[in-house]
């Protein structure tokens, strides 16, 4: 029997089919969401079935650990801009056999101890940002990145 606050099958596909307030960001192998109870953003996997890391084929771990990395960096970001924000982040990865895999991403505060509320708006921002500088970053177009299709790079195919 499944806790409140525990990531299920049955609370993964509500999110997949766009239920719920908390979803941030359908990101390349989870969902982002805010668990304002906890005071933390939290990835979980686009496969329901799917209790540990170690169960997702290579190259979907990449894509989970990548879209881990670009959720800290937003929170990370965001927590950095505010008063007593240390922009420190604690990442946990979850799993069970008999859960869905998920990840925390828990910012870490100076000062009164108090964990401040992630607002929701700052980081469906600050994601989109993310996510548009990785794309930029290494455009299908361009071969070695942004500074060879700015012509700072030469291309060593050519020589």
């Amino acid at each position: 029997m499944a806790l409140p606050g525990e990531w299920t099958a049955a609370r993964v596909g509500a999110l997949l089919s766009g239920a719920g307030p908390t979803l941030l960001r359908r990101m390349s192998a989870g969902l982002a969401v805010l668990d304002e109870e906890h005071g933390c953003c939290v990835l979980v996997t686009d496969d329901p079935h799917v209790g540990q890391l170690r169960d997702l084929p290579r190259e979907r771990r990449r894509h989970f650990l990548d879209d881990l990395d670009r959720l800290g960096e937003a929170v990370h970001n965001v927590c950095a801009r505010r008063p007593g924000g240390s922009g420190w982040v604690d990442l946990h990865i979850h799993g069970r056999p008999d859960g869905v895999l998920h990840a925390h991403v828990r910012p870490i505060h100076r000062g009164d101890g108090q964990a401040r509320a992630l607002v929701r708006e700052q980081l469906i921002e600050e994601l989109e940002s993310i996510e548009a500088a990785a794309k930029a970053e290494y455009a299908p177009n361009h071969v070695y990145g942004p500074g060879f299709a700015e012509g700072r790079l030469r291309d060593p195919r050519s020589e």
